[in-house]
């Protein structure tokens, strides 16, 4: 199929070039490359296949007796894999038929999704990690974490995972388990992803205690206490800033210098707006951040004059999302139906109350696809060049 595509594009280039001779023009466009399929789940287990253009369904299997929270799908052009918190459940699907290839019954994070590296399904699960081949899902690896701690989040960078636990715990392992380093915050725990830029480590921990980590060795760089702003989040990065929701203040979303861990901008939510109890993270282009409110709103800022540019109501009142009741390292908690939205192909994607979105940058709404049920994890995007856009609360996978 890919060959395919190649020679479809190769004849439409050696047309335009034609045409660019016929008619003496110099340039030759190259068509864009194409969304594909859009992955998710929502509250009861249920996980969906869409089409990234239209919003089509493509497949769905009903999980019974699931409840996938706000963990994220790990995709490859032939498979896709989810966890269940809630029954301790992998699943691998057929990416393009949604049957199942395998699932295996392991006590898993609630908050770590799964990643595919090398084609091994490594999954955190409690006291460490375990890897299963992605073919038929036999356990290839197993790799303890020092304390026999849980992990709450889940990455790979420079062949090291780097794994996130409570008592502001950080780990840096290879993939033979060997701990590489530890470092310690003191403030919370880590049930979020870092953000990697130019081999940097940052990470908000729980306690709200922002650090700069190198990730090859464990050494901090800086770090500072931001807990009036937020907490337990994901950072987004955009040209030296890191983005985050407000925590304190809910009608905020803060801007932060990765240099320092300063306050640098300050993005004030229109009409009463906030921005919800979630794990949910904004998304940034172009010198616009856009960001979904828990009263559905689609806003778009500036992030120069950190005035908003744009807003879209998604729906009516009687399509709000309201609080879901989520048990969470046994605690009860509630949580906003709003996931973090994930730029692909100049389409934003995310979720909102109980329907998976597409929008044009430009906030007009392209689909809208209504699952039934509340969506708490983030979109997934396959585009038809392979390619996988995941949010920023998925974690690194490098």
């Amino acid at each position: 199929m890919k060959t395919m595509i190649k020679a479809v594009w190769l004849i439409a280039t050696l047309v335009a070039l034609g045409a660019c001779k016929k008619h003496k023009h110099t340039e030759v466009v190259t068509p864009p490359e194409q969304n594909k399929m859009v992955f998710f789940s929502d509250v009861t287990g249920s996980t969906y296949a869409v089409n990234a253009l239209t919003g089509t369904g493509m497949w769905k299997y009903d999980f019974n007796g699931g409840s996938s929270y706000n963990t994220a799908a790990a995709v490859t052009k032939n498979a896709v894999v989810y966890t269940d918190y809630e029954t301790g459940t992998v699943m691998c699907y057929n990416i393009n038929t949604g049957s199942l290839i395998w699932s295996k019954t392991v006590q898993v994070s609630w908050s770590a999704s799964p990643l595919i590296i090398n084609d091994v399904v490594y999954v955190a699960v409690s006291g460490g990690i375990i890897g299963y081949a992605l073919n038929d899902g036999a356990e290839v690896k197993s790799i303890s974490i020092p304390g026999n701690l849980t992990p709450n989040s889940l990455n790979y960078y420079q062949n090291r995972f780097i794994i996130g636990t409570c008592g502001g715990h950080l780990v840096g392992i290879n993939t033979d388990g060997v701990v590489l380093w530890e470092y310690l915050s003191g403030y919370g725990c880590y049930h979020n992803n870092p953000v990697i830029v130019n081999d940097v480590l940052y990470i908000i921990s729980s306690g709200g205690k922002l650090s700069a980590v190198d990730p090859v060795n464990g050494l901090e760089r800086w770090s500072r206490n931001i807990g009036e702003y937020s907490q337990n989040v994901t950072p987004v990065y955009n040209n030296g800033l890191l983005f985050v929701q407000g925590y304190a203040d809910q009608n905020h979303y803060y801007a932060i210098d990765i240099t320092n861990g300063d306050v640098s901008r300050r993005f004030t939510l229109p009409d009463g707006q906030t921005n919800g109890y979630g794990y949910n993270t904004p998304a940034v282009m172009a010198d616009v951040m856009y960001a979904v409110t828990a009263e559905g709103r689609l806003l778009a800022y500036n992030i120069n004059t950190q005035q908003l540019v744009w807003q879209n109501q998604l729906g009516t009142a009687g399509a709000r999302s309201v609080p879901t009741g989520v048990m969470l390292d046994g605690r009860l908690q509630d949580m906003d139906a709003i996931s973090s939205i994930v730029i692909a192909n100049n389409v934003l994607y995310f979720a909102y109350g109980k329907s998976m979105f597409a929008t044009s940058l430009n906030g007009e709404k392209k689909w809208e696809m209504f699952a039934g049920n509340y969506i708490l994890s983030s979109p997934v995007i396959m585009s038809s060049y392979e390619k996988v856009y995941r949010p920023a609360n998925a974690g690194v996978v490098q």
